[in-house]
């Protein structure tokens, strides 16, 4: 009959345990939920932050292209036959001669006609 007696408390012993490793995951896991949604409210919080301040960067960017109300062209040359392309004011497109020079309208055409930007542009 000892042996029973034993085995019984064993038992009620075990359950006891299992019942305590149960609360403490559900406490665990709660405690897991609510860092969740306070990550997921901070991250919307951070996320509405970035764009509102995207929105100022374009704005501030937008005002400093226009200026005065018109865009700001620069020209820039590149020698028949080669392969890049320079400000007007670089060293290297001042020694291109005159009867080489090719004047581009912007950066963008410049490389879309396959030409590379030399180190001043």
């Amino acid at each position: 009959m000892r042996n029973v007696e034993i085995l019984e408390k064993n038992v009620i012993s075990s359950f006891q345990n299992a019942r305590s490793d149960i609360h403490n995951l559900y406490e665990h896991t709660n405690f897991i939920l609510k860092q969740l949604t306070s990550l997921k409210n901070e991250n919307k919080r951070l996320t509405k932050e970035i764009t509102e301040l995207n929105s100022q960067i374009y704005e501030i960017r937008s005002k400093k292209s226009n200026g005065n109300g018109s865009k700001c062209i620069k020209n820039y040359i590149a020698a028949k036959g080669a392969k890049k392309f320079h400000e007007i004011n670089c060293p290297f497109a001042k020694n291109i001669k005159p009867k080489n020079k090719i004047k581009l309208s912007s950066k963008v055409k410049a490389l879309n006609q396959g030409y590379k930007a030399c180190k001043c542009v």
